[in-house]
């Protein structure tokens, strides 16, 4: 963890749209803007380490690939035509 002057990395508040701080990016991601509670801030940063999921993130994280659908199945092959039953001519 490291604290990082915002004046100093621009590219920071440019890319998460932040015009002031203070904000705290956790894993890459804006995760508070302003000065979270301190149980929350433990909280997430333990999520991090020991690789749990953000319960408050729905999507995908940045760069990862979604899972791959295995897509609609092949069509089913036609059944041949079946001959007409025969009949006895008496």
């Amino acid at each position: 963890m490291r604290i990082v002057d915002a004046a100093a990395h621009p590219e920071l508040l440019a890319k998460h749209k932040l015009r002031y701080g203070p904000g705290v990016i956790v894993d890459g991601q804006l995760e508070y803007v302003g000065v979270p509670r301190f149980s929350m801030l433990v909280d997430r940063v333990l999520q991090v380490r020991e690789r749990r999921a953000n319960p408050r993130t729905a999507g995908d994280k940045p760069g990862e690939k979604p899972p791959v659908s295995p897509g609609p199945a092949p069509p089913a092959r036609p059944t041949p035509p079946t001959a007409p039953p025969k009949t006895e001519n008496a």
